[in-house]
C-alpha cells in the first residue's frame, strides 16, 4: 500500500527535471553554437591571412589562440551535452 503513495510523490519530481533544466540547456546549446562559430571564423581568417601570418612569424600566436578557442568549444560542448542528457526523461 505504501508503494502506491511513493509513486504519487515521485511522479511530479520526475517531471520537474526537464522543466527546470530546459532554459539552462537552451542557453548552453546556444553558447556552444557561438563557440563553434568562433572556431570556424578563426579558421577562415587564418586561411585567408596565411601569407601574412607566415611573413610576420605569427604562427605560435595563432596556434595558441586556436587552442584557446578549441578548449572553450570543448567545455561548452561538454556542458551542453551533460545538461541535455540530464534533461531527457528516461
Amino acid at each position: 500500500m505504501a508503494h502506491r503513495y511513493t509513486i504519487l510523490v515521485l511522479l511530479p519530481i520526475v517531471n520537474l527535471g526537464p522543466r527546470l533544466l530546459g532554459s539552462r540547456t537552451n542557453r548552453a546549446s546556444y553558447r556552444r553554437q557561438q563557440d563553434a562559430g568562433r572556431v570556424v571564423s578563426m579558421v577562415e581568417e587564418n586561411i585567408a591571412a596565411q601569407s601574412v601570418v607566415k611573413i610576420f612569424g605569427l604562427q605560435p600566436l595563432m596556434i595558441n589562440r586556436f587552442k584557446g578557442e578549441l578548449a572553450r568549444l570543448f567545455r561548452s560542448t561538454i556542458r551542453a551535452k551533460l545538461l541535455e542528457v540530464c534533461r531527457e526523461p528516461r
